[in-house]
């Protein structure tokens, strides 16, 4: 395994854990507001990294879409 990017738009983290086969690599900060982001997980990747709303506690549904990874 390589060094993998974050797929999130304008993200330059690197070292990225979690997984989607949908939606690929996503950063722990990037992944930390997507569970605060009212968008809907394919919104979200394609936003800019900074721009996003605050929502409910996401951590079940997206634990579930973005597994860690060795």
């Amino acid at each position: 395994m390589g060094i993998m990017g974050c797929f999130r738009n304008n993200c330059d983290n690197i070292m990225c854990n979690r997984y989607s086969s949908k939606y690929g690599y996503i950063c722990h900060e990037c992944f930390d507001q997507l569970l605060n982001s009212s968008l809907s997980i394919k919104e979200f990747m394609a936003s800019d990294k900074d721009e996003f709303e605050i929502k409910k506690d996401r951590y079940e549904e997206l634990d579930k879409e973005f597994k860690f990874r060795d």
